[in-house]
């Protein structure tokens, strides 16, 4: 992708308004995976906030936390929305988001960083092959910036089969998975960067 000094303001316009459009498009299918959505999306800006990264990796992971759940506007409302723990039928089918999320997302591939693809598809995956769809063994930093972010928001918000955990058990699971040298070191010294305000975590009150 082309981002030039004279259309970089232009290119960086478009990208906001893109992220509203897809938002709006998951507010009305499913205000929970909004909610979620935004709360990840804040959390990549903390992250990126103590990463020192160029601007192209910035706009990758800003657009990509806004759109790793896009995926989910293909499913039914009525599963999004259930009210108690999957079962394994649900769960496969909850597990296709990431890549009907790309399969979205890559009609408009030649206006977005490519590594915004990669987040959408592989925001599940987990270094050493323990996630899906694909089990990577080793995922580019800009996936594990959102992945990093994704766990931390879904674990402290409230669900409708349990409630939110608090950041000292998220963190302590983060340390469970395998991550790049800057993710671990970001884990571990600036928590708060993973911190959801309690008015965050209802994502069910709406």
């Amino acid at each position: 992708m082309d981002l030039s000094v004279s259309d970089q303001p232009m290119k960086e316009s478009l990208h906001l308004s893109f992220i509203r459009f897809c938002m709006e498009i998951m507010k009305v299918k499913d205000m929970a995976t909004f909610l979620h959505t935004l709360n990840v999306y804040h959390l990549a800006q903390n992250v990126l906030s103590v990463m020192d990264q160029g601007k192209i990796f910035k706009a990758a992971v800003e657009i990509g936390s806004a759109l790793h759940d896009f995926g989910k506007i293909a499913l039914p409302k009525a599963l999004l929305m259930k009210n108690g723990l999957l079962d394994n039928d649900e769960m496969g089918k909850v597990r296709t988001h990431p890549v009907v999320g790309y399969e979205i997302v890559k009609q408009f591939e030649k206006h977005l960083p490519t590594e915004v693809l990669e987040i959408v598809l592989c925001h599940h995956e987990r270094n050493g092959g323990i996630g899906y769809p694909n089990r990577i063994q080793n995922l580019p930093l800009h996936v594990e910036a959102v992945a990093v972010c994704d766990i931390a928001a879904a674990m402290q918000e409230h669900r409708p089969h349990r409630n939110g955990y608090t950041l000292d058990v998220c963190i302590n699971e983060l340390h469970q998975y395998v991550w790049s040298p800057q993710i671990t070191q970001i884990i571990r010294r600036h928590e708060d960067a993973f911190l959801l305000q309690e008015y965050e975590r209802e994502i069910l009150k709406v």
